[in-house]
């Protein structure tokens, strides 16, 4: 992850951002909600949670926010 601070998104185009989106929650699938983004999101919700974000890094967070928010919604729907 620490790789991604650097990674600037003016130098991609809108769909290697996806793209790379879309692998990173493939390989975090069960991790802190992160299957939301693979079964769920589509390319606009991507997009949309970019944000203010000028790094990869920016947008992971982005996007760990809201997943972890739905991650423990769904907790707490199991429990009960």
């Amino acid at each position: 992850m620490s790789d991604l601070v650097n990674i600037k998104l003016k130098h991609m185009t809108d769909s290697e951002l996806v793209a790379h989106v879309r692998s990173y929650a493939v390989e975090n699938y069960n991790r802190h909600g992160w299957d939301f983004v693979v079964e769920c999101w589509t390319d606009a919700d991507i997009l949309e949670a970019r944000g203010n974000a000028r790094t990869l890094y920016g947008v992971h967070n982005n996007i760990r926010q809201v997943v972890k928010i739905q991650d423990e919604l769904r907790r707490d729907i199991q429990k009960s």
